[in-house]
């Protein structure tokens, strides 16, 4: 049993039982000794059901599974996820942003800009660019993958947060 994430296509995890064996070629344990007739989720999905010949197997799905770990010189104080679930961007009392690559956690461009602790991140529904918030009183944008500087606006106050907001009827320009 082979399960995808549908988005991406990307293989999430193969189930295997080691009561059942391994398969013929012996390259990998096998979910069921016989044929797979069915699957069902739960309506939380955090439990499939499958089903064999004379044979029903639960499988549930853990909870709070480390995907990655990733050292930072400094505290985060503000994270992100590009709706597209291809970068995490985390800011930092340090005034940086780092950028690094979902799924594997690989580091990409540090973005250096602000001149105080960094307090909000968000990344554009639209387009590809991640806007950032700090106590310097500045909104950043900044393009992605490779992090240059796209606009600056300057606040009257130090932020303490961000958030984005892009309606379908306008277009920027």
């Amino acid at each position: 049993i082979h399960l995808h994430h549908v988005p991406t296509g990307q293989l999430v995890t193969t189930l295997a039982d080691a009561a059942a064996g391994a398969a013929p070629d012996a390259s990998a344990a096998l979910a069921h000794r016989d044929l797979v007739q069915s699957l069902a989720f739960n309506t939380d999905g955090d439990l499939l059901a499958s089903g064999g010949f004379r044979e029903i197997k639960l499988w549930r799905r853990p909870k709070d599974v480390r995907r990655a770990t990733i050292p930072l010189p400094a505290a985060p104080a503000a994270l992100a996820i590009s709706p597209d679930r291809t970068w995490l961007a985390v800011g930092s009392a340090d005034h940086s942003i780092r950028l690094f690559q979902l799924p594997s956690g690989t580091a990409g461009p540090v973005l250096q800009g602000h001149t105080g602790p960094v307090t909000g991140l968000r990344f554009s529904p639209e387009l590809p660019q991640l806007l950032s918030a700090a106590a310097d009183q500045s909104v950043r944008i900044w393009n992605l993958p490779d992090g240059s500087p796209a606009g600056l606006i300057e606040t009257p106050t130090p932020l303490t947060a961000l958030e984005v907001f892009c309606p379908a009827d306008i277009v920027p320009a």
